[in-house]
């Protein structure tokens, strides 16, 4: 293709049809230096301004591309021209179609994104479950509740599993939850049409009660989890190395970290006379008093004693004898975990 016959071409229509450059620039409409750069051959067309010209000086497309007019010796040459113009609109609108197919795309990713927003946020919540009873006292009661189901967990009662029943009572309203061991993990408890679920928990968690020997205990419901945050929150936590220099994180219990000493590995404090250790990688108690040496699982609840004449173990309320007289287990259990370990927690 040479430009400048192309150029030329355009200047002899221009001139044919009694135009000047400015005239011809404000019907196409660009600047009046555009057109004199296509006439001297500096620039070609691009392919719109090529479609208004032939439309302006009533000549085939191909023609202006070759720069004179047709002829039978040049069909082929003007119809394969032709197919060039042809084929630069198809990828134009071809461009514009794939440009469309991206925005709905984009437009059905964040509707789906959004959908799924809404349909998690807060639909995990987790309660630990206490009483204002001095008599009894849950130890490690919990309730989950997810969208499919939830699980209540009373635990442990003044250490001990025993039988209870578990009510919702609301005014004149008195209905069974359940009934059974207390260190039963209750999933839905669909028996006893009781269940608790994402959708009534604000309604019961502040009219449930638990029920031993006759006598009610209100069930205090206190909220540690929901995922009902748009960004994950930080976590103070401490880190330790362990013998394959491996980074190790554990959270250090808030008293712990705020009345002990702590390294690295342990925190130190004498209490009672007693010397008192919190292995954080661990995540266990020491406690050594002359002869007397007393290890506590936290989180397994698991009550380790030993001393030159008889060592046993607690394990959620039940005793278990290693050797020696363990009579006076009792009076050693309270002691310890009573004024030492469980302030701690």
């Amino acid at each position: 293709m040479d430009i400048t016959k192309v150029g030329n071409f355009i200047k002899q229509l221009r001139k044919d049809k009694g135009l000047t450059q400015e005239e011809l620039a404000d019907l196409i409409p660009i600047d009046r230096a555009t057109v004199s750069r296509w006439e001297s051959g500096k620039v070609l067309p691009p392919v719109d301004k090529i479609k208004i010209l032939s439309n302006i000086f009533n000549v085939t497309v191909d023609e202006l591309l070759l720069g004179k007019r047709n002829n039978a010796k040049t069909d082929k040459e003007t119809n394969l021209l032709q197919i060039i113009f042809d084929e630069t609109n198809k990828l134009k609108k071809s461009k514009k179609v794939s440009i469309l197919i991206l925005i709905l795309s984009i437009i059905i990713l964040l509707i789906f994104l959004s959908y799924y927003f809404f349909q998690t946020y807060n639909t995990q919540q987790v309660y630990k479950i206490t009483t204002d009873s001095e008599d009894y006292v849950v130890t490690d009661g919990i309730l989950f509740i997810t969208r499919e189901n939830s699980y209540f967990k009373i635990g442990a009662v003044n250490d001990e599993i025993i039988d209870i029943s578990i009510y919702y009572i609301n005014d004149d309203e008195e209905k069974l939850i359940f009934m059974g061991d207390s260190d039963s993990v209750l999933i839905d408890y669909y028996k006893y049409n009781g269940n608790i679920n994402l959708y009534n928990i604000d309604k019961m968690k502040d009219n449930l009660y638990l029920k031993i020997n006759d006598e009610y205990i209100k069930l205090n419901l206190n909220r540690e989890y929901s995922n009902n945050h748009l960004f994950l929150k930080e976590v103070e936590e401490c880190c330790v190395p362990n013998s394959d220099s491996e980074t190790i994180t554990r959270a250090i219990p808030a008293k712990i970290k705020e009345t002990f000493s702590c390294d690295a590995d342990f925190c130190y404090k004498n209490i009672n006379g007693c010397d008192v250790n919190y292995g954080i990688y661990e995540n266990i108690i020491y406690i050594r008093y002359n002869d007397v040496s007393i290890q506590y699982i936290i989180g397994f609840d698991i009550f380790y004693y030993i001393d030159n004449i008889s060592s046993f173990e607690i394990k959620k309320g039940e005793l278990i004898c290693n050797y020696g007289n363990c009579d006076n287990y009792e009076d050693i259990y309270e002691k310890y975990n009573e004024n030492i370990i469980k302030p701690l927690l």
